[in-house]
């Protein structure tokens, strides 16, 4: 490839910061090898008039392993429609697989153009009405259909610009030329089939996501050379429809003719001459999950190695606020919900589709992704792993043909262990054990470490009147399971009353008991002034006004209630422990007065214990 004359300006962000905003730019003596993103552009001379220049803009990242001695593979992510790099670069996170995986990301921008600009009076086009249309990749266009791009008509060169690029990477970077990749959203991703084309043999992988391969005579006429496509399409795509173009296209359409999705795959596999049905293509489905179910058709054995490799999203939820279904659209699998889904669809958050792009671009890898389960978290000792969108999965990814081992460590939180290791943990060394290898043995692994809990907090508090001697007041720790005596003592003029609080005490009424420990606990001891009454009354006015009748016996009712209702709940245990707070000099009324005790008796607990009695079945 020619490298033609061009203007490079590549400073680091830093350098930009403090640089006078009145001050002309420097160029750039080198490109830097600095770790991070980069800002460069180039000129870029229109085909049609070539006094019209422009200068195109890219962004890249470098990352940190990169010492520009060893090369590493190139891989360009073009914007769709109206978006622009930084829009790219949150959408797909490029960047931070980059950073794991040792690769160059490159960012570029499309044009952005005015159609009332009175230089580009002779395009003889027409803006496409969708908004943002003026900022676009120029995929060619049709003959005899006026709605083109505008980049077209002012014979923006985009498929030169991108030459431009990749020549620039290879002078100043160590770039391994067989492992140049193009992908896209969008117009992005027919801006990729469209380089596959007119730099054909230039890039080994496209990956194109939400956007059609069109047929247009910007195109060459000769067959591209053999490349690995990964496809990533909805059925229900509301932006551009899967099925194809057969007729002049709706107003959101770039070009006027395009493939549909297994009209595309058939293509690519003839090109790379892989026989469609024999053996057929591996499959692998991501659910069902939420009526959303992911399935990758994977076919083999191309040219070169080449592959075809359709990732098709189908299904959706119901919405109630919309009184409708919402389906899988035009989105970038595990990206940002960018616009109103309810506009472009759902997000398929099943699969991430940054990472599985790189795994199927040439050559092909297989992946270690690793999740947990709360209560910890995995390191991989040596090596970053890639914090995808979805908030569980962790990838790691290794050439087909390797063998390697990898140290896997689990991490508990505090009073967590692990449990096991589950998934395929066909080569894990020891799946109950926190530290141990796994081996990628020319297959994708899917592992997660189980954490449970080993201890928990009990913490013991009293009432007035008296304390826990066994184990004491405060807070204290114990493995799970441990059952733990509890030793109530009253002080002098009080009577231990009963245990309330969140943990299940074996017997709530008795001082000396046992609770076991599967959760955290708060318990409270409630102590009483000793009363009138009798020893079986004690401070409880209700058992005073009972004691020495034949209702003294019903009280087993109003105990039942107390221990299996009130003092299950919050509301309930503090109603019984301001009863057992007020009731003492109530009681020792009732004792002095039997008047009183027949009429408590006779006109509170006796109905009370007939309600209790009727609704026992209820509560």
């Amino acid at each position: 490839m020619t490298l033609k004359k061009y203007c490079i300006i590549a400073l680091v962000a830093i350098m930009a910061m403090v640089l006078p905003m009145a001050s002309p730019i420097p160029v750039a003596a080198d490109a830097p090898t600095t770790p991070g993103f980069h800002t460069a552009w180039i000129e870029e001379t229109s085909t049609v008039n070539s006094s019209w220049v422009f200068n195109r803009t890219f962004k890249y990242y470098i990352p940190t392993s990169f010492t520009n001695s060893t090369e590493v593979s190139l891989l360009f992510s073009f914007h769709g429609l109206g978006n622009n790099a930084e829009g790219q670069i949150d959408l797909t996170k490029f960047d931070a697989l980059a950073e794991q995986e040792g690769f160059i990301a490159v960012f570029p921008n499309s044009t952005a153009l005015d159609s009332m600009d009175p230089r580009w009076s002779s395009w003889n086009t027409t803006l496409n009405p969708l908004p943002g249309s003026n900022i676009m990749w120029n995929c060619g266009a049709i003959e005899g259909i006026p709605i083109a791009p505008l980049q077209y008509g002012a014979g923006v060169d985009d498929a030169g610009f991108v030459a431009d690029m990749v020549d620039w990477f290879e002078a100043h970077y160590a770039i391994n030329a067989s492992r140049i990749y193009a992908t896209g959203m969008s117009n992005g991703a027919m801006f990729s089939y469209y380089l596959a084309f007119n730099l054909s043999g230039v890039f080994a992988g496209i990956g194109p996501v939400t956007g059609p391969m069109d047929l247009n005579l910007g195109w060459n006429a000769t067959t591209p050379a053999p490349t690995t496509v990964i496809v990533i399409r909805s059925p229900n795509d509301p932006i551009i429809p899967e099925a194809g173009q057969t007729g002049p296209a709706p107003y959101y359409m770039t070009n006027n003719y395009s493939y549909s999705t297994n009209d595309t795959i058939k293509y690519w596999c003839e090109v790379n001459g892989i026989n469609m049905t024999n053996p057929g293509p591996a499959t692998t489905v991501w659910g069902p999950i939420n009526n959303i179910t992911t399935t990758c058709y994977a076919y083999s054995g191309g040219t070169n190695g080449t592959r075809v490799i359709l990732f098709w999203e189908e299904g959706g939820m119901w919405f109630p606020d919309y009184l409708r279904m919402l389906y899988i659209g035009h989105t970038w699998p595990s990206g940002p919900q960018y616009s109103y889904d309810w506009v472009i669809g759902l997000v398929d958050t099943e699969i991430d589709g940054s990472a599985l792009i790189w795994k199927y671009l040439p050559p092909l890898k297989y992946y270690l992704k690793i999740s947990s389960s709360s209560g910890g978290t995995v390191t991989t000792p040596g090596r970053t792993t890639f914090a995808n969108v979805l908030s569980t999965g962790r990838y790691m990814f290794f050439d087909a043909g390797t063998t390697p081992t990898v140290t896997i460590t689990a991490v508990p939180n505090s009073k967590w262990k692990l449990s096991s290791w589950t998934g395929n943990v066909s080569t894990i060394g020891n799946v109950t054990a926190a530290n141990t290898t796994i081996t990628i043995n020319n297959a994708d692994y899917e592992i997660t470490a189980n954490f449970v809990r080993s201890q928990y907090d009990l913490t013991i508090s009293t009432s007035t009147g008296g304390n826990v001697t066994t184990p004491g007041q405060g807070t204290f720790t114990y493995d799970t399971g441990t059952v733990v005596n509890l030793t109530a003592t009253p002080a002098s003029g009080y009577q231990f009353s009963n245990w309330t609080g969140t943990g299940t005490v074996a017997n709530s009424t008795a001082a000396s008991t046992t609770i076991t420990m599967n959760g955290d606990y708060s318990i409270t001891a409630h102590f009483a002034p000793t009363g009138g009454g009798g020893e079986e009354g004690g401070g409880c006015f209700i058992a005073t006004a009972a004691y020495g009748t034949s209702t003294a016996k019903q009280l087993d009712v109003l105990r039942a209630f107390r221990d299996d209702v009130l003092l299950k709940s919050t509301v309930g245990s503090r109603l019984v422990d301001l009863y057992y707070r007020t009731s003492p000099p109530i009681a020792d009324f009732i004792s002095e007065h039997n008047v009183v005790r027949t009429l408590v008796r006779e006109l509170l607990v006796d109905p009370i214990v007939r309600v209790l009695e009727a609704t026992r079945a209820i509560w």
